[in-house]
């Protein structure tokens, strides 16, 4: 189950997360320099290593910091050195960080004087460790890390990744996959990554970056990048240039299209130099992006009634790891609403459901409403949810609602480490779990595509539902032309008959629709001009077969469904 070894972490971890409320430097982000003198007195400059070809693991803790303690004396940081490192094979290199400003120099030889107890250091770090230790928070600090202990690993490229507590094997495998060490042939590789290429989108095209590297001894003067979707060629791209060994060039690209949708670009290194590229293992990397329809259409309104997901018209763009939006049974005032599962999702991740384009012409208000519920699992785990809004096809976008768990996104009960039970995924079960939110969009009135995306932002926390997502369009009259029919539907469960109760808001005519789990309408009624008043209906289930149905109400309001259980 997750989170069990981040429960043991956050004893300690809090404490080094107040010091930096910024994100932990992500992967694919140019890792910073230090040059610093370690307690030896030996001066260490991280790009003079990194530019002899080898890769630089370091390990940012305090020496406070239990958990910092048992991975310090699991020895997999010392065998990697021993092996791989000066006194072996001499790839790599390896540094303890002393990260914690507050401790002193002292600590890390052991409890004594001022440093006697575990709330200043829980040993010697010194004795036994075989390579260099380095007392200096100012290095954490521009690594912007949230939690000791915090372990990087720097490829030559300075490219700089997060491998965790993992053995001595995992962090070679992973020096493997991702350290291109300069050879003698032409050698470009193609890569991505920290803030770049978040949430690319378009209408009739995308625009994307990416970094070429040169891995060869020798300057990169030329290389050819192709650009495809879906296995088709879009683009060669002729780059030139003078690029010394892991320098890198950022590439831009446009004009990258594909369906309506979500879409992958793969790009590709096909030459170098003038000549073939001789090293394939760099050579590609993938972006997905996303192609919105040119044309608004009328507004949205949506309870996610059935386990379609995501709902007709909308796109999901997932940040990286596979938990990200998704259906869920549990809902509002109805079964069924949107996920974000924040419980799972990799901190730093970002992912987005975006609502189809829509037009805002010839309206004089308009608002977004729905309803969320959240739990924040702790005060170290900070997700957000962004609400963005764009109105030239995904080139800009603008913030109208910004909440984050650790200030007013959460609903429900609140304490320092979640609710209770404890280390389980949220689950709304009361109507007081839920709250409503309600946006104003009136700046974007008059424009004929309007983008609407929820952005959220994993701080590796708990999950967040909304429901009832509706945007509400005004005329000059005063007619809301977009809400839904609010209608109740009781009993339900249901045996012989069930009841609606609706509000309309002007005369319309009003369809009742029953339809079954294969999409089949078994019962349908018509009830024409009908009053804007409340109106009750009675619907038949005596014959109906045991199961859940939707029930659609049809107006020129729009359509909104609630599921009916007949038992």
């Amino acid at each position: 189950m997750k989170k069990h070894l981040l429960v043991l972490l956050f004893a300690t971890m809090l404490l080094a997360a107040g010091q930096n409320a910024s994100a932990q430097l992500a992967n694919g982000c140019i890792a910073p320099n230090f040059i610093a003198n370690d307690i030896n007195g030996n001066p260490w400059n991280l790009y003079s290593i990194l530019s002899q070809g080898k890769t630089v693991f370091i390990d940012i803790s305090a020496t406070w910091c239990y958990p910092c303690w048992v991975y310090h004396n699991s020895g997999n940081l010392e065998n990697l050195y021993n092996t791989y490192g000066p006194p072996g094979t001499n790839e790599v290199m390896v540094f303890y960080i002393e990260g914690d400003a507050n401790t002193s120099t002292a600590c890390l030889y052991g409890p004594a004087g001022p440093c006697a107890s575990s709330t200043s250091t829980q040993g010697d770090w010194v004795t036994g460790t075989p390579y260099p230790i380095i007392d200096n928070a100012s290095i954490a600090n521009s690594y912007q890390i949230t939690y000791f202990p915090s372990i990087f690993m720097i490829t030559p490229d300075k490219i700089c990744r997060e491998n965790s507590q993992i053995t001595t094997a995992q962090h070679y495998a992973a020096m493997q996959q991702y350290s291109f060490p300069a050879i003698a042939t032409a050698d470009a590789g193609v890569s991505w990554g920290c803030s770049m290429n978040q949430n690319v989108s378009g209408c009739s095209g995308a625009s994307m970056t990416v970094r070429l590297f040169n891995y060869s001894t020798s300057p990169l003067t030329s290389a050819t990048i192709e650009v495809s979707v879906n296995s088709v060629v879009q683009q060669t791209i002729p780059w030139t240039g003078n690029l010394a060994t892991y320098a890198y060039a950022t590439v831009n690209i446009t004009g990258v299209t594909g369906s309506v949708g979500p879409n992958t670009a793969d790009i590709t290194v096909t030459g170098a130099n003038g000549g073939a590229d001789t090293r394939a293992a760099n050579n590609s990397t993938s972006i997905p992006f996303t192609i919105y329809a040119n044309a608004g259409g009328p507004a949205v309104t949506e309870a996610f009634p059935t386990a379609t997901f995501p709902p007709s018209g909308w796109t999901l763009s997932n940040g990286g790891s596979p938990y990200t939006w998704d259906y869920s049974s549990v809902g509002s005032s109805n079964p069924g609403s949107a996920i974000m599962d924040f419980y799972e999702a990799t901190a730093g991740d970002m992912d987005v459901l975006s609502l189809p384009p829509m037009n805002f012409t010839g309206y004089s208000a308009a608002t977004l409403t729905f309803d969320r519920s959240h739990q924040q699992y702790g005060s170290g785990n900070v997700d957000n949810l962004k609400i963005k809004v764009s109105t030239n096809c995904g080139a800009s976008w603008a913030t109208p609602y910004n909440k984050s768990s650790s200030q007013n996104l959460a609903t429900g009960l609140t304490s320092v480490l979640g609710y209770s039970p404890a280390n389980t995924p949220w689950v709304p079960s009361l109507s007081t779990d839920w709250a409503s939110d309600n946006v104003n969009l009136n700046s974007y009135l008059g424009n004929g595509v309007v983008i609407i995306k929820f952005e959220a932002n994993s701080g590796y926390g708990n999950n967040l539902y909304i429901d009832n997502v509706n945007v509400n369009l005004i005329t000059s009259t005063g007619d809301i032309v977009t809400v839904p029919v609010h209608f109740e539907l009781y009993p339900n469960p249901a045996t012989n008959s069930a009841s609606v109760s609706l509000q309309l808001n002007r005369t319309s005519d009003v369809t009742v629709n029953v339809v079954n789990a294969l999409g089949q309408v078994v019962q349908s009624t018509l009830n024409p001009n009908l009053s804007a008043a409340e109106h009750t209906f009675t619907i038949n289930t005596r014959n109906l077969s045991p199961g859940v149905y939707n029930v659609n109400i049809i107006s020129s309001e729009g359509v909104t469904s609630r599921k009916l259980i007949k038992e």
